[in-house]
């Protein structure tokens, strides 16, 4: 499945939406995947109307055979500057609905949004603090983003296809076999030969550049290996570290100079990056978000062009807290006119303060030229 449009707007309510649900159309999805109610519960909005706006878009959206997907209406954080009791009960009667008129409609899956960050032992049903963003009772973060994730993937995975494109070979590699269209070049195939910069220690793969924060920010120092693979198929940087204080960040990048030799990319053309991260020692180990994004510098000038997530903001973030083998992929970018000196993918790992030991490690990552057969 390719997600080939955001096309949220912010502040906007039901009747705003609806009346843009054309726009929505005129792409041809086979899946719309929607959240609507927030902005119209903080504007007092009448539950008739709410109710109405929404059954329209859902009415709408089944009735073209498409599959629609809604999430409940995520609960405030605290009693912030939204939060009345009288918003709060609105809230909680529209998500009512809602699941209510899911189980009769036809094409309709419901992602518990509210179920998914709500604190189960608040008596105002307030959202779980650490799942919102910081003096902000209204919009989660990336935990509370990974919470929503789960429960959309218990959701529709048993109705949508699912397709692991990450898996590679040595035939994967464009330094193996130029004629391979797909430009994967780093499993990591090698195993010594890369920069580690102090305070880390170890030695990274040729082609890889490893960077960290003061030592201060260190229990353990981090310390860098690679390792074979369990598959088979090349081999896994291997990154351990323990965090000391709020901030840390452990930055494994491609050298922008040895991967634009190898991987060469062209004016008109456009890509995905991609990447398979593993953690072990998440619980505990306080992670606020790994990142992964994609670096160039056209003609010069080094900006990013593209990032998991939030698009052209090197901010990408996928909060983890669990072990698990995370798949990351950029949207797809276009190479501008210009030179392309470098073309480069960073992981970054970040912390929010003291936490156990932790393992990441970097399996495969390859550059995806798009619209290829």
């Amino acid at each position: 499945m390719r997600f080939v449009a955001n096309m949220g707007v912010a502040t906007q309510t039901t009747t705003q939406m609806m009346a843009r649900i054309s726009d929505v159309f005129a792409l041809s999805p086979q899946v719309v995947y929607f959240q609507g109610g927030t902005n119209d519960v903080n504007a007092d909005t009448a539950y008739a109307t709410i109710i109405a706006n929404l059954k329209s878009i859902i009415d709408a959206i089944t009735s073209r055979n498409i599959l629609c997907v809604i999430k409940t209406i995520p609960p405030y954080g605290g009693a912030g500057a939204y939060y009345t009791a009288a918003r709060n009960a609105l809230l909680q009667n529209v998500n009512q609905w809602i699941r209510r008129y899911a189980t009769v409609k036809k094409g309709v899956v419901v992602v518990d949004a509210y179920n998914a960050i709500v604190n189960p032992t608040d008596a105002n049903g307030y959202g779980t603090a650490s799942m919102y963003q910081p003096s902000d009772t209204v919009h989660y973060n990336a935990k509370g983003a990974l919470a929503i994730g789960r429960k959309a993937y218990t959701a529709l995975v048993n109705l949508l296809p699912a397709v692991d494109n990450h898996v590679t070979s040595i035939t994967d590699n464009y330094g193996f076999n130029s004629a391979n269209l797909d430009l994967h070049d780093r499993a990591p195939w090698t195993n010594t030969g890369g920069t580690v910069n102090s305070p880390a220690t170890g030695t990274a793969p040729t082609g890889w550049i490893v960077d960290s924060t003061a030592v201060g920010n260190w229990t353990i120092v981090p310390t860098i290996s690679v390792a074979s693979r369990s598959d088979g198929l090349g081999y896994n940087i291997v990154a351990a570290m323990q965090s000391n204080a709020s901030g840390a960040t452990y930055t494994l990048r491609t050298d922008s100079t040895a991967q634009n030799a190898r991987i060469p990319s062209f004016v008109g053309k456009t890509y995905r990056w991609a990447a398979e991260i593993e953690v072990v020692g998440a619980s505990g180990a306080n992670i606020r978000n790994i990142q992964f994004y994609a670096s160039a510098s056209i003609g010069g000038p080094s900006g990013t062009i593209a990032a998991a997530i939030y698009g052209s903001s090197a901010a990408s973030q996928v909060a983890i807290d669990t072990d698990g083998v995370f798949f990351f992929m950029t949207p797809e970018f276009t190479i501008p006119s210009g030179a392309v000196t470098n073309c480069s993918a960073t992981v970054k790992v970040e912390f929010d303060g003291v936490g156990t030991a932790v393992t990441v490690k970097v399996g495969s990552v390859r550059l995806m030229p798009m619209g290829d057969a």
